[in-house]
């Protein structure tokens, strides 16, 4: 865990204004973790694989037509901007936090950025995508005061506090980063395992409401596009997409329901850079012909200008991009058990506590996304 705090630490001197702007990322922090689960991943892939054979579809939305937005693409675009915004916010936030706090204030960064870009990421690439096609009159969906349904049944509160009970305190918590700080007791093994999350918080900057929150993602998400849906004309400047009035309302209506316990959100870097991902994001979809156009278009960006990884793609590709085209076949109560299966094979994954927050939030996302859009 010490090598992994040290190359967080490498990296954060790379960052730029935009995601195409910068320079190539070492991104070993999160590669590292990765590569030693890459065979316990495919056990998931191959799990999940079995779960959507379960599920025949019930529902065919058909080709999607040229030029013509398709539920898919608005489900793509959420879970592309969730990962595109995951990997800009662990810059982003290391990079704050280092400069506040040292190493310490690394870690915590990291971990602030982590949650902010992938849920800021997450929320407003639809938005986004949607818009551009309102602006070239070629949306299919148009449905103001539509009801913002959602599902929890993937629990990412519970991953997220394993998640900082196992990994995160053992990284914050070292005598090296604290030489002469005298008024911070470290944990032992003993308490860090005894599951007493109300001691760590108490000294982690993570707050029991935020986490607690993580499991309303998608609600705020459901919520949101149904606030832009009934309010499309006042997110248009000059016949296109009003980005930066997009994710402003997007992060005041996070800030207001008490997600953002840290400010983060009102970082310029992070804010440019994840109103560049909704407008590259919302772009390929306006100019793909098909959804598998789309998908290599989402695969080239990120590979290329964002800087991920080939092995984070393919656990997009094999786990978020399967989860989102089986829940556009099934009807939404078939969505309903599909998730809480779902959430089972994620609690027995054996991988990282780490990874495990980032497949229980992409299978929010996936599905929440997909509930919202669904053609009833």
């Amino acid at each position: 865990m010490k090598k992994v705090l040290f190359l967080s630490v490498l990296f954060f001197a790379f960052i730029t204004i935009s995601c195409s702007e910068e320079p190539a990322m070492d991104n070993k922090t999160y590669e590292t973790n990765l590569d030693c689960n890459l065979q316990k991943l495919n056990v998931v892939f191959n799990s999940l694989d079995s779960l959507n054979a379960k599920y025949p579809s019930q529902i065919s939305r058909g080709v999607p037509k040229r030029k013509r937005i398709c539920r898919d693409y608005l489900d793509l675009a959420d879970a592309a901007g969730g990962v595109c915004g995951r990997y800009v916010g662990r810059w982003i936030g290391t990079a704050i936090g280092s400069a506040t706090a040292g190493p310490a204030g690394a870690c915590i960064g990291y971990v602030w950025g982590w949650k902010a870009g992938q849920v800021a990421g997450y929320i407003g690439a639809s938005a986004a995508a949607k818009k551009y096609f309102d602006c070239a009159g070629l949306a299919e969906i148009v449905r103001p005061g539509m009801f913002p349904r959602y599902n929890s049944k993937i629990n990412v509160s519970r991953f997220f506090r394993h998640y900082i009970d196992e990994e995160y305190v053992r990284l914050y918590m070292t005598d090296s980063m604290f030489p002469e700080d005298t008024s911070i007791t470290l944990l032992s093994d003993d308490l860090i395992h005894s599951g007493d999350v109300g001691e760590l918080l108490q000294v982690l900057p993570v707050s029991e409401e935020m986490i607690i929150k993580c499991d309303s993602i998608g609600y705020y998400h459901n919520w949101l596009m149904a606030y832009f849906e009934d309010n499309a004309g006042q997110y248009v400047k000059n016949s296109e997409p009003d980005l930066e009035k997009i994710y402003d309302y997007i992060v005041a209506f996070l800030t207001e329901a008490g997600f953002d316990d840290d400010g983060i959100f009102e970082n310029m870097d992070l804010r440019n850079k994840i109103i560049s991902i909704y407008s590259n994001l919302g772009l390929m979809a306006l100019n793909s012909n098909t959804v598998d156009d789309y998908l290599n278009l989402q695969y080239l960006y990120m590979s290329g200008d964002c800087q991920i990884s080939q092995d984070d793609i393919e656990l997009y590709k094999n786990f978020d991009v399967k989860i989102i085209k089986k829940c556009n076949e099934l009807s939404l109560d078939e969505i309903e058990s599909y998730a809480e299966e779902l959430n089972k094979i994620i609690s027995n994954a054996d991988v990282s506590s780490q990874l495990r927050v980032d497949l229980a939030f992409s299978a929010q996302a996936a599905i929440n996304t997909a509930i919202c859009w669904h053609e009833n």
